[in-house]
């Protein structure tokens, strides 16, 4: 269960980025088509990483290679904004093997209905199990069930 929200436009232009980021060395982590209700556009943010690191170099290629692929197939009705970046320090989760790679980190969840009372956790990761996180929070242990989480994202800590 991924926590971003697919829709056809954003595979399909994840189908579009997956050959021109592996051209340019760099792997696809995230697509996301996001509106832009102030100005009218549509906003593409597409995430893309690697072993040892990307930086702003990869992110400048990917987007011009990309912005060219984009204006050719034009999947897009109307003006868009392309953001490309890496995941940074505080990387989107995408789904349970995301989270379940940083047990024992601090992470930011945000569930779609409140549990418990409450909608936003930050807290250390205990457990991943099969359809839940479990998480240590201000001392008490929460058991976020995956299909109520909305998004998710590390904490960076840099005393870790």
């Amino acid at each position: 269960m991924d926590f971003f929200r697919t829709t056809t436009l954003s595979k399909k232009i994840a189908a579009l980025a997956e050959p021109v980021c592996t051209a340019c060395g760099v792997d696809l982590y995230l697509v996301e088509v996001l509106g832009d209700r102030a100005h009218g556009k549509t906003r593409v943010r597409v995430v893309i990483d690697a072993l040892d690191g990307v930086g702003i170099d990869d992110c400048a290629k990917v987007s011009r290679q990309l912005s060219a692929v984009l204006d050719v197939e034009d999947p897009i009705k109307g003006a868009y904004n392309l953001e490309v970046s890496s995941p940074g320090l505080d990387r989107p989760l995408r789904n349970l093997d995301d989270v379940r790679a940083v047990i024992g980190k601090t992470i930011y969840l945000e569930t779609r209905e409140a549990i418990e009372g409450r909608r936003h956790f930050s807290g250390r990761v205990e457990d991943v199990l099969t359809d839940a996180i479990a998480i240590q929070v201000d001392g008490r242990l929460f058991h976020i069930p995956a299909s109520a989480v909305n998004k998710a994202k590390l904490q960076y800590n840099f005393s870790d």
